[in-house]
């Protein structure tokens, strides 16, 4: 059955009738869009291999570290130092993974889109977080093999709670936008 409003019941049918129980367009995206998507994914997993090596090791990051804040603020002692070198880098792992996952997030939302444009489904999140697990993984174990590196399980543990809170940011936020589409605000 086709409904037809009339013109006087909105401004949009002032041209004419419209047919509001015709199918919306499907999406597709656009052209290119699927390979930019995994195009930043690759660029990223190329990022953290490069700061799996010995190049960012704790020793290099910590020089480099103490190189640019002697200027600022004169001589630092040894181990406030070496505890802002840690706390860098482990905001680096949690920090690196949450972008992980929303990247991967945003390249599944892309690819595996039906044809009515979701916001959200757990199936993104899960491949996501799935993916950052086996990176996180292999990137430690990937430290153990070298000379100025340790792969901690602990690393991994830290690399998943960034790439899960990221996802609960991404449900959160999508969550809000939809709502406020509709009208009403979520969690408020």
């Amino acid at each position: 059955m086709n409904i037809v409003l009339p013109p006087e019941s909105c401004p949009a049918a002032a041209a004419g009738p419209a047919d509001i129980s015709a199918p919306e367009k499907p999406w597709r995206p656009r052209r290119g869009e699927k390979l930019r998507a995994w195009l930043w994914v690759i660029l990223w997993l190329t990022l953290i291999a490069v700061e799996s090596t010995d190049l960012l090791s704790a020793p290099k990051t910590g020089s480099l570290l103490a190189w640019l804040l002697t200027p600022l603020f004169g001589s630092i002692p040894p181990a406030r130092l070496a505890l802002l070198n840690l706390l860098l880098r482990k905001m680096g792992h949690f920090t690196g993974y949450a972008v992980l996952s929303v990247l991967l997030f945003s390249a599944w939302r892309i690819t595996l889109s039906n044809e009515l444009r979701s916001a959200w489904q757990a199936r993104w999140a899960l491949l996501s977080m799935a993916i950052s697990l086996i990176v996180a993984t292999l990137d430690e174990w990937h430290q153990t093999r070298l000379r100025l590196r340790t792969g901690t399980f602990y690393d991994i543990a830290l690399d998943m709670f960034g790439a899960v809170f990221a996802q609960a940011v991404v449900l959160v936020v999508l969550a809000n936008h939809r709502a406020r589409k509709a009208g009403t605000d979520v969690g408020h």
